[in-house]
């Protein structure tokens, strides 16, 4: 759908499409137009941009104007965002051509830089009915990875953003039981009918690291020989 694929692209679109839909989202505002009903701390990120490049999290307004001044964005590409207090999470959401969602995963964000390096697979009926909500309103044809903020204080999950595409945490998804890559490909391939995701598993822990190797050179040269 090249208008859900437009729309999630553009955060602050997107943060209006749901909020017009009375999905609730955080309070978010144009860096280049006022913002007083938003309080410190505050978010700031491009409104097009992926793995958390050109965020930042400002606790007052010298931190802000500094921010804004010597980001490489101008004012009107970068959008102020409501802090909301409370635990990530990063959401598979498997679907196809017809919509109708055959899995939701959740996963708890433990540690992010950039992508996520440490998350939890958690079960939450409300992130489902939001995943679910989101999709009746939008109308995905395709899978989507929906990031939140449950807050702290009231357990409300707020949508951040929404990548239409598989999540970074695939591998997650797919090790606790929903191989959302070879089910959505054999489905296109022969029916819908021909693939069943079944269940996955809670408390499954993803840890993405890079491992150096080292060894000597004539062990590298006689592995080489059998390539």
């Amino acid at each position: 759908n090249e208008k859900f694929v437009s729309t999630c692209l553009d955060k602050y679109e997107l943060m209006k499409t749901l909020s017009s839909h009375n999905i609730l989202v955080p309070k978010t505002r144009l860096a280049s137009n006022k913002f007083g009903d938003i309080s410190f701390p505050l978010i700031v990120k491009p409104r097009t941009g992926r793995g958390s490049r050109g965020l930042g999290i400002l606790n007052n307004k010298e931190e802000l104007h500094s921010f804004i001044i010597n980001s490489t964005y101008k004012s009107e590409e970068l959008i102020i965002q409501e802090y909301i207090n409370g635990l990530e999470f990063t959401v598979s959401v498997v679907l196809w051509r017809d919509g109708e969602i055959q899995a939701v995963v959740p996963k708890e964000v433990i540690c992010k830089r950039g992508i996520t390096k440490l998350a939890v697979t958690r079960r939450s009926k409300r992130i489902e009915q939001l995943c679910f909500e989101i999709q009746e309103k939008l109308q995905a044809d395709g899978p989507f990875n929906l990031q939140l903020i449950i807050d702290k204080s009231t357990g409300i999950p707020y949508p951040i953003e929404i990548n239409p595409r598989f999540s970074t945490t695939i591998t997650l998804t797919i090790a606790a039981g929903i191989d959302e890559l070879i089910g959505l490909t054999i489905q296109a391939l022969d029916g819908k009918e021909s693939y069943d995701f079944g269940n996955w598993k809670e408390g499954v822990v993803l840890l993405r690291q890079t491992q150096d190797q080292f060894i000597g050179e004539n062990k590298f040269n006689q592995k080489k020989k059998r390539f």
